[in-house]
């Protein structure tokens, strides 16, 4: 769990803000909801995004010992144009920052197309890790066909070559239109400045669901993460509800960071 945050300076309180997810009100600490984070480390600074909180569509924290932290405001500059705007900015979830090998930095975030709970992976790029990162492009990079489409989208950089991980959401047994589809996360490598795929390149699966009436872990994947450890990768990840006693971390091995790994 992250410790308290001291905030910046400047503004004024956002609609967005509410009981349990307050304002970074300028020179005061915040020590409450501050979802999804992802961490990154540039030059001895972390550097912590959220999901978007407290009136913040990209809320930023900095940190020298990943104890005391120090909120640095909204890191978005520019949000996606296909998705809908709230009252103090986009909604988007669960980022994921990387530092790329040709300098700058890269985000991605799963945001609304506005079509019911539906949402697609968008890509935004910085010079600094403080951002502004700025969403180019009119349409999502990422979007499944499934009904609620992208979600958790992770980068990393292995031997020189950034590359995208994310989940569909899947397609319920029953769907009207559509055949059904499992939970999975997939893996493409990235072009040297994160702006397009790898020439080249092709989408490969990670991992999916197993059978939903096993226990665990059930009909849900989420939060995908790739660590190399020895030479191999290691696929970390969290599933089943959420909201049960059943939802864990599981970790999956692949000999690649985009071959197929064994089922969860």
């Amino acid at each position: 769990m992250l410790g308290a945050v001291m905030v910046a300076s400047g503004g004024t309180e956002p609609a967005a803000a509410y009981p349990g997810a307050p304002w970074f009100e300028p020179n005061r600490t915040y020590d409450q909801n501050f979802p999804d984070p992802a961490i990154i480390e540039v030059g001895g600074t972390y550097y912590a995004y959220a999901t978007t909180t407290g009136g913040a569509s990209l809320p930023v924290m900095t940190s020298t010992d990943l104890v005391t932290w120090t909120a640095r405001g909204d890191a978005l500059g520019t949000g996606p144009s296909w998705s809908p705007v709230g009252p103090s900015g986009w909604n988007l979830w669960a980022p994921a920052v990387v530092e790329l090998p040709g300098g700058g930095f890269m985000a991605a975030f799963a945001s609304p197309t506005g079509s019911g709970n539906r949402r697609c992976i968008a890509t935004a790029h910085a010079s600094s890790p403080l951002g502004p990162f700025v969403v180019s492009g009119a349409s999502p990079f990422v979007c499944e066909p499934d009904p609620n489409g992208a979600l958790d989208p992770f980068l990393v950089v292995d031997d020189g070559v950034p590359w995208l991980i994310w989940k569909n959401e899947g397609v319920p047994v029953g769907h009207p239109t559509l055949a059904p589809r499992r939970t999975g996360f997939w893996a493409r490598a990235l072009a040297d400045d994160g702006r397009a795929w790898r020439p080249g390149s092709t989408t490969h699966q990670l991992l999916e669901t197993t059978e939903s009436r096993r226990p665990w872990p059930g009909p849900v994947l989420e939060n995908p993460a790739l660590v190399e450890c020895e030479g191999r990768w290691l696929r970390v990840y969290w599933a089943n509800d959420w909201v049960s006693g059943r939802y864990a971390g599981g970790v999956a091995l692949g000999s690649s960071r985009a071959g197929p790994g064994p089922a969860p």
